[in-house]
């Protein structure tokens, strides 16, 4: 959750929990697999530790992610991601070059 203080986490933690309801079973969830971990996840709890601006848990999720914002959406048909995966890659190789 990007939350760049503890004010605003709880803030919208308890609006959330107010639009589904406290007691219902995806509330339960979140709370036991990850907001008992908050600390390592929300990020006004990360940022006070060196992360060298990586906000993911390991280079596959940042690279997925990126490739996820080179195809928009998922309305393309064949043709046209592999155009966008070219692209990707070009301007990795372009970028990683220059540097």
């Amino acid at each position: 959750m990007y939350a760049g203080t503890l004010a605003e986490f709880e803030k919208r933690w308890n609006s959330f929990k107010i639009c589904f309801g406290e007691t219902t079973d995806p509330i339960k969830y979140l709370e036991k697999a990850w907001i008992s971990h908050k600390e390592l996840l929300i990020l006004c709890w990360a940022n006070q530790f060196l992360h060298l601006g990586s906000h993911v848990t390991s280079r596959v999720e940042g690279a997925h992610i990126t490739l996820k914002n080179y195809l928009d959406n998922s309305l393309g048909d064949l043709l046209v991601v592999k155009e966008k995966l070219l692209l990707q890659s070009t301007s990795s190789c372009i970028k990683s070059e220059n540097k």
